[in-house]
């Protein structure tokens, strides 16, 4: 059974890194883990060291979090090193180690030389600078004399060297740094879709305040609706486009302008939709093809998610807005659009039927 490098908090509230074997650590139902630890006089390496071992009765329990598992003895003794200097939970105190042996002194030489190789650049990539450690090469003898002739004990070092050992406190060393810096980048990814949630919950809101002031008297006069639409340019159409592309934005909007609309007839609910959705003056440069006599104009039959929240505030219980009758609505609004802009809007708009002679 392999060992685990757990971070448990000192007396004094600080951090403190322990190798323990991986039944010492366990978990519970709501997703914290607890290290039993055995509450024994005298030294516990061996009971540290056997793998094999298990809690038993008496052990007390506290609070813990698994930074490593899965390691020999021999590369949690690295990876603790390495970790015990460069990584904490606690921003005022690096955590220190409490296991039962330490390394021989030449890794804390060669562990030097490695963080400070590690911090190089790096790659380039789409203008942004990532600082991915390169893999460094085992320590060679020109590398042993360089610190031979810095009076370092070159006899010991040379008798305890291990390039398995080694190359396991490089390789820990590694992954420490690549986990440290890609934290930033799950935090920034985080943020940003917390951000377009608030964005599309401030978008509905916003369509709720249009709604209201639309529906509104102004004073005690019998004038109608003022207007404050919140789609007055292309961009603002191209956003909210792309947000109606997601189910949940679109149910809650359509639920929403269904709820400010009363009238049971299809027109009049696509019309009162429109104003409450869109400036007039915009509306003056969208055609339903695009296509115009002044020039080319914004092509509304390309917004297809619009096209769909129409249809569907549109229907009633009783009869269903089908594509035609959008598109019907769309040509008819859009060809007046100039004469409603120029409307001093003292009523509220309704589709006009044709009578039949």
């Amino acid at each position: 059974m392999p060992f685990t490098i757990v971070q448990t908090r000192g007396p004094k509230g600080y951090g403190e890194l322990s190798i323990v074997p991986d039944s010492w650590v366990q978990g519970t139902s709501n997703k914290n883990t607890y290290l039993l630890w055995p509450n024994l006089k005298g030294n516990i390496k061996e009971l540290l060291m056997n793998e094999n071992s298990f809690p038993g009765e008496g052990w007390t329990r506290q609070k813990c979090w698994i930074k490593r598992t899965g390691l020999s003895y021999a590369n949690a003794e690295s990876a603790i090193t390495i970790m015990s200097g460069e990584s904490s939970t606690d921003p005022e105190q690096a955590p220190t180690v409490s296991s039962a042996g330490k390394l021989a002194s030449y890794a804390d030489i060669f562990s030097e030389r490695v963080v400070e190789n590690s911090m190089k650049p790096i790659h380039v990539e789409s203008g942004v600078e990532y600082a991915f450690p390169p893999t460094p090469s085992p320590p060679t003898m020109s590398l042993i004399n360089e610190y031979s002739e810095s009076n370092h004990p070159i006899t010991k070092v040379t008798e305890q060297c291990n390039c398995k050992t080694i190359q396991a406190l490089i390789e820990a060393q590694t992954n420490v740094i690549k986990e440290f810096r890609a934290e930033p980048k799950r935090d920034y990814e985080q943020i940003l879709k917390e951000q377009k949630k608030i964005m599309n919950r401030l978008g509905i809101i916003e369509v709720q305040m249009n709604s209201l002031l639309n529906h509104t008297e102004i004073g005690t006069t019998d004038t109608a609706n003022t207007e404050h639409p919140f789609i007055k340019t292309v961009e603002d159409l191209q956003i909210f486009e792309k947000d109606l592309a997601e189910e949940e934005y679109f149910t809650r909007m359509s639920n929403l302008l269904k709820h400010s609309v009363n009238d049971k007839d299809i027109n009049n609910r696509m019309l009162a939709t429109l104003d409450t959705l869109f400036d007039r003056f915009f509306l003056t440069k969208c055609t339903w093809t695009g296509i115009s006599k002044s020039g080319n104009k914004i092509a509304m039959n390309s917004f297809h998610n619009l096209f769909k929240l129409f249809k569907c505030v549109g229907s009633t219980n009783v009869i269903k807005a089908t594509d035609e009758m959008v598109r019907s609505f769309f040509m008819n609004i859009l060809k007046h659009a100039i004469e409603r802009s120029k409307a001093k809007q003292m009523r509220k708009s309704t589709c006009r039927k044709r009578k039949l002679t």
